[in-house]
């Protein structure tokens, strides 16, 4: 019994520790997630998806964006880590998603091109 106490005191007694440890990493994700908010052209990515459709998309998908290498000089290895993990992730996120904007609206806008124009060649043929 004595050492099931011992234990829990001790594990106890390191549980701030190891909950202060892990505040930096949340820290650069939380960093890492604005940073990229502010940095990814969704504009590009949107006009992207819209006009090379599923291609666009995929490129989205596929191509993960790099932090600056500015923000992460003089940071240790562990925020180094964490901030470019974070950074990618919402990175790709915003890119695929405004990829996928793009490429729906495009979509549709084709869509409705081919109803007008097959509206008005039936205009035109109905003589």
């Amino acid at each position: 019994m004595k050492k099931v106490l011992l234990i829990v005191a001790v594990f106890m007694a390191f549980l701030p520790v190891i909950s202060l440890a892990q505040v930096p990493d949340n820290e650069a994700c939380v960093q890492a997630k604005q940073d990229a908010e502010m940095e990814i052209n969704k504009a590009m990515w949107f006009a992207g998806g819209c006009l090379l459709g599923i291609f666009g998309l995929g490129a989205a998908y596929l191509i993960k964006p790099n932090p600056p290498a500015s923000r992460l000089v003089g940071k240790s290895p562990e925020y180094v880590a964490s901030y470019s993990d974070c950074y990618k992730e919402r990175g790709a996120s915003i890119q695929t998603s405004s990829s996928m904007y793009g490429c729906l609206v495009g979509t549709a806008a084709q869509v409705a091109l081919y109803i007008i124009i097959f509206a008005t060649a039936e205009d035109i043929y109905s003589y």
